[in-house]
């Protein structure tokens, strides 16, 4: 048998520590619990983000051409994606990725350009172990609570936007153009959307 390095031992403790005090290691670790009972095989679109794919209840029936893996954790941000790729998307071995994530990084006060460099981030780990993956990102849509962040909300959008034009494997998703048409946000053609 071999022995570790004990500073080897320490690293590793340290990175077991560190995952598992990190938000929503609770969710990952009930994945994983199911994944290891029901293994999913390669080749599916893993829908990842916040509460918005969470929530979204029909997603499996909505695409049902496909096989979806709906890995949405409520109230989480790009970092929070970027931190547990590996477990979230990777690991899944994907043929095409969809993120909704961002509304909640630009209301805890972060710029559209920060949300833009998360994407980056977002997109590089991805393409690092997997570049040939299709990866949609769904624009940040206007909602009653975030119109104070209208501005740094299509700044992101503009510029995760302009950056998909590059890359053949990025692709966006233009959600906010039908939700402006609703204007005014707190508008009851608007806030119907959510009763």
């Amino acid at each position: 048998m071999t022995r570790r390095p004990a500073a080897s031992l320490g690293l590793a403790a340290c990175v077991v520590t560190s995952a598992n005090a990190q938000p929503y290691s609770s969710d990952v670790g009930r994945w994983n619990a199911q994944d290891a009972i029901d293994l999913i095989p390669p080749g599916g679109i893993v829908f990842v983000g916040s509460s918005s794919i969470r929530r979204w209840e029909q997603l499996t029936r909505d695409f049902n051409d496909y096989r979806i893996i709906q890995r949405g954790f409520g109230g989480s941000q790009l970092e929070d994606l970027n931190f547990w790729v590996n477990e979230l998307v990777l690991s899944y071995q994907p043929t095409a990725v969809v993120v909704w994530s961002g509304t909640n990084d630009l209301s805890s006060g972060e710029t559209g350009i920060e949300v833009f460099n998360d994407y980056l981030t977002f997109v590089g780990l991805v393409q690092a172990q997997q570049p040939d993956v299709d990866i949609f990102y769904l624009g940040v849509t206007p909602t009653p609570a975030n119109d104070s962040t209208t501005i740094e909300r299509d700044t992101a959008n503009g510029l995760i936007e302009a950056e998909t034009l590059t890359d053949p494997k990025q692709h966006y998703v233009d959600l906010p153009t039908p939700f402006y048409a609703l204007n005014p946000p707190a508008g009851p053609d608007f806030t119907a959307l959510y009763v």
